[in-house]
């Protein structure tokens, strides 16, 4: 369980671990947009990575809340139609170091 809103502090090691492995972003997710999701996403953004935000499948995002993410440098949202036309290829080379 975790002791925080964002389970980026208590993984850091295993992070790191995978940016040394290429993983250059997340694909992120969930529920309480404005609490656990929001500090999650801002805390990967001070780690370093990118983030892609498939919409739709962040609750709750009214409008006011996707401001609050728009505003972070390193979060971009993707159409879930994009994903799926692309097989994920999108994501793939969005988040990892591409040879």
């Amino acid at each position: 369980s975790k002791s925080q809103m964002s389970v980026v502090p208590e993984n850091m090691h295993t992070l790191k671990a995978m940016q040394e492995g290429g993983v250059r972003g997340f694909a992120v997710t969930g529920f309480g947009a404005k609490d656990c999701v929001l500090s999650g996403v801002k805390d990967l953004v001070d780690a370093g990575f990118k983030i892609v935000m498939p919409e739709g499948l962040t609750d709750p995002m009214d409008e006011n809340c996707r401001m609050l993410f728009e505003e972070i440098d390193g979060v971009y949202f993707i159409s879930q139609e994009a994903i799926i036309r692309t097989d994920g290829e999108i994501l793939n080379q969005f988040l990892h170091d591409v040879a």
